[in-house]
């Protein structure tokens, strides 16, 4: 039992980082760029006969029966556990529409999405799970579509600078005739583009100071007048009018 409860505190310190003092901070704005994989390959035979079968049978796509790609990935915190992610992806490939015969040659294939990333740690770990749910379009030689990408990542923070991010989805045709059911792999880079936020560093009164209520200089202990700004001659008093005092002597 010992050792179990060791483990799981070494493994809570591997993870949780020491460079943020804030119990809950939000991430910063980022920006980043991604090696990704289109593959439809394994989501047509899994749609054919099951994931159960795909997976004892090892029929998932081989590598190259993918279609590489870049990506543009721009990532927003707005709560502690929750971040907005915008991706713009582009490859070369054969789209297979479901009504439609295979064109026979690579065309270009741009989508984009956006979506929420939900996390399992807050941001100040090393490493974060999360899982994404948004929406997202692709047009295809003058076809239009629309998807729903859903999936599970994992993001590794670098000194709350930059970073690795990988991201697997699977995207679900909203529009069938336009198009497919297909997975989506990236893996890729971040960094910070926000300016880094500045703590507030809050002095803390020295006690027993002494305490200097009309700010003239003379503390309070020393003033006889310690609500009206006054010099020292006068022990913390203002200037007497001297016209004033003549007047009421003579008046005398």
């Amino acid at each position: 039992m010992k050792k179990f409860l060791a483990s799981v505190l070494a493994t809570y310190c591997l993870l949780s980082t020491g460079y943020s003092q804030t119990k809950f901070p939000i991430r910063q704005s980022a920006l980043g760029i991604s090696f990704t994989l289109t593959d439809f390959e394994t989501a047509q035979r899994i749609r054919s006969t099951s994931l159960a079968s795909v997976s004892n049978n090892e029929e998932a796509a081989k590598l190259r029966e993918m279609s590489p790609g870049i990506a543009i990935n721009y990532f927003q915190g707005l709560l502690p556990r929750i971040d907005f992610a915008a991706t713009l992806n582009g490859s070369f490939l054969d789209y297979p529409f479901q009504n439609r015969p295979p064109a026979g040659n690579n065309n270009f294939l741009l989508e984009g999405d956006v979506s929420g990333q939900f996390k399992l740690l807050p941001e100040n770990y090393w490493v974060i799970p999360y899982a994404t749910a948004g929406l997202g379009a692709s047009t295809y030689k003058g076809y239009f579509g629309a998807f729903i990408p859903l999936g599970v990542g994992l993001r590794i923070n670098l000194f709350d600078e930059a970073g690795f991010n990988l991201n697997s989805q699977y995207r679900v045709p909203i529009t069938p005739e336009t198009a497919n059911y297909h997975f989506y792999h990236s893996i890729g880079i971040y960094g910070i583009i926000s300016p880094k936020k500045e703590e507030l560093k809050i002095v803390p009164a020295i006690p027993g100071a002494p305490k200097d209520s009309d700010g003239d200089g003379i503390t309070d202990d020393n003033d006889k007048c310690p609500t009206t700004p006054g010099v020292a001659k006068y022990q913390g008093c203002p200037v007497p009018d001297t016209v004033m005092t003549s007047v009421l002597l003579c008046r005398e």
